[in-house]
């Protein structure tokens, strides 16, 4: 029935709209993440992240940049770009990014640990 399962070696369902809008319905948490290349979608889907997000870089930086335009606190847009840049080898880039997530949200424990991550790439 799901012949593209076969192709990506998965015997789990795929993640449809309809499955989407069940989870949300149950509150189960869904896994969201963004994949910059084909070889990271790849990873993440084998690792059974829920939804892959997947595009270029240089699309990604700008949606998320556009995103701050609107919304120069928004904390996923902050943590995507920053972990754009550390995986595109530019941590100063990356540096601005966290350290105003970091600013924003001093409590959490993450977006600490992925700062001192940039801070040791620089």
């Amino acid at each position: 029935m799901y012949t593209h399962l076969q192709q990506r070696d998965s015997d789990k369902p795929p993640v449809t709209i309809s499955t989407l809008v069940k989870m949300k319905a149950d509150g189960m948490p869904i896994a969201c993440l963004t994949a910059y290349d084909a070889s990271f979608a790849n990873l993440v889907d084998e690792a059974g992240v829920d939804l892959v997000l997947a595009g270029d870089s240089i699309e990604a930086q700008s949606d998320f940049r556009m995103t701050l335009s609107l919304d120069p606190d928004a904390e996923q847009a902050l943590a995507n770009l920053a972990s754009l840049y550390l995986n595109t080898d530019e941590p100063a880039e990356a540096k601005l990014f966290i350290d105003r997530l970091v600013k924003l949200k001093p409590d959490n424990a993450e977006y600490k640990a992925f700062q001192k991550a940039v801070l040791e790439a620089l």
